[in-house]
């Protein structure tokens, strides 16, 4: 990539707006993650606004029956949200608390590897 900025060279890349933000450390937003995983982006309007989906304590007790404070993330790995997470039931009045976490935790990931894609690039390019 860097050689191909140095010498004008057009790479066909279609990264997400949320690549090119965490490549130049910009501060990616939750707007970004919806280019990225439109399912989660979506999974996060529902919990932020469960009764405005009609959803009451009984539906959420339903769909959410398993769920502890926790999340894939891209690679498929489980990350837990908060302190023992993997341990904290996902309830009714923390589900806000939830799709926070997993707000914060699905834009941060994979920063060791943006940092070392920015590294190799500017082994040709200037930052």
């Amino acid at each position: 990539m860097g050689v191909a900025i140095r010498t004008q060279n057009n790479l066909n890349f279609s990264f997400p707006p949320i690549f090119w933000k965490k490549l130049v450390m910009e501060d990616p937003t939750e707007a970004d993650l919806k280019g990225m995983d439109e399912c989660c982006y979506q999974m996060l309007e529902i919990l932020r606004n469960l009764k405005g989906q009609g959803i009451g304590e009984e539906e959420f007790k339903e769909m959410f029956a398993d769920e502890m404070f926790t999340t894939t993330d891209s690679g498929g790995r489980t990350v837990e949200l908060i302190g023992d997470g993997k341990n904290i039931q996902v309830t009714y009045e923390n589900a806000h608390d939830y799709a926070e976490g997993i707000s914060k935790a699905r834009i941060a990931e994979c920063m060791d590897q943006y940092a070392l894609l920015r590294k190799g690039m500017t082994a040709v390019i200037p930052l």
